[in-house]
């Protein structure tokens, strides 16, 4: 029998790292430069093309919303490559977790602030920026 999607994620997050988890086991109010409280935690993914960056910004926002009942928003910065955000929009559904999509050809910085401007007035704790990977 083929084993799903979401059974191959089950099985992979008991092994996935603790301490790489660590910090958002007790997400705790941030302070900005200013001294204000920030509501929202960032996180941005990073690595090659082809390392696994959207399935694995999946598996942490589903871990975060189920286990850490944390509001988590995906964002893909990947402008050059459309699969990726369609990718990401995949991944993110399997996983139960919402994307960030605007409407139209944003640059990756108006998409990132846009993802930030959203999870604040809509009251998510996370958001997971997906950059684009690159061979060099």
């Amino acid at each position: 029998m083929p084993v799903s999607w979401l059974d191959a994620i089950r099985d992979l997050l008991p092994t996935f790292p603790e301490q790489a988890l660590a910090p958002w086991q007790r997400v705790a109010p941030a302070i900005d430069g200013f001294g204000r409280p920030v509501r929202t935690q960032v996180a941005l993914e990073v690595g090659l093309q082809g390392a696994g960056k959207p399935t694995t910004t999946a598996k942490i926002a589903k871990r975060l919303s189920e286990r850490n009942k944390l509001r988590v928003l995906m964002a893909s910065l990947d402008v050059k490559r459309p699969a990726a955000i369609a990718q990401l929009n995949v991944v993110a559904g399997k996983a139960g977790v919402q994307v960030f999509d605007p409407a139209g050809d944003l640059d990756p910085v108006s998409r990132a602030k846009g993802a930030m401007a959203q999870a604040a007035t809509k009251g998510f704790d996370v958001v997971i920026v997906d950059s684009a990977g690159r061979l060099h």
